[in-house]
């Protein structure tokens, strides 16, 4: 860790700006725009294991770990320009959600039709559950997936990691297929038997790993057939406790 406090002290302290960690704490920060800073002094305090990333024009230029640091904002030599944007990192705080109400999958009967949206190529499957994820490698985390998102709100950054984890769990699904119908039962106990370290082993390149996974099925039913009569639940369904 890095602590330089006494290189700020002496600076105008009308010129120094400091930055710390929100609290409650969140999986993702930013971006805090560094031309804000322009001819200021921006002090970061980041928690432990808390990564900054510092990119201008969209590139990695920097990555600041946890510590104090001090970041003189500026265009003359030895300063850091104020084109560029820090994100903020932490790999100990989880991002979860669960699965319930209308939450689907879609397994490709024609993968191609699935791809381009179409959900007639694909069978739905009513998914129960909860998943758990977290940065396992920020640098990763940020060149596959953060640097491409405009939004990166709690809210927002859920929903597009609950998109990737199902996309994962419909591959594993989709060798289930047969003449463009999906076995319950086969497809419930896959689902079941699937692990964090299954979904941690599919995710890892993306600097994601999975702390915990618990997803099974309530009914499933193809998009083009008629209305099936209503279907009780699955035996140890999430229905049951959600």
């Amino acid at each position: 860790m890095n602590d330089g406090r006494s290189h700020w002290q002496l600076d105008d302290s009308s010129r120094v700006v400091t930055w710390t960690a929100a609290r409650p704490p969140r999986a993702v920060e930013g971006p805090l725009d560094l031309a804000c800073f322009a001819d200021r002094v921006l002090i970061l305090e980041l928690e432990p294991a808390q990564v900054a990333c510092r990119e201008t024009d969209g590139c990695l230029r920097q990555v600041i770990l946890d510590g104090a640091h001090r970041l003189d904002i500026g265009t003359a030599s030895g300063q850091i320009p104020p084109q560029g944007r820090l994100y903020f990192l932490r790999p100990d705080v989880p991002i979860g959600w669960r699965w319930h109400k209308d939450a689907q999958l879609v397994i490709a009967t024609d993968p191609a039709g699935v791809s381009e949206g179409n959900a007639a190529a694909g069978v739905r499957l009513a998914l129960r559950g909860l998943c758990s994820l977290h940065i396992a490698d920020p640098v990763r985390f940020y060149t596959e997936i953060l640097r491409g998102l405009a939004d990166v709100q709690p809210e927002h950054l859920a929903g597009v990691l609950d998109a990737l984890v199902r996309s994962q769990l419909a591959t594993h699904l989709q060798p289930l297929i047969r003449r463009g119908d999906l076995d319950q039962l086969r497809a419930q106990v896959l689902l079941t038997n699937l692990t964090a370290a299954d979904l941690s082993d599919d995710l890892g390149e993306l600097g994601l790993g999975c702390l915990h996974l618990a997803a099974c099925t309530a009914h499933i039913h193809a998009p083009s057939a008629a209305p099936a009569p209503p279907m009780t639940p699955v035996c140890g369904s999430y229905d049951d406790v959600l």
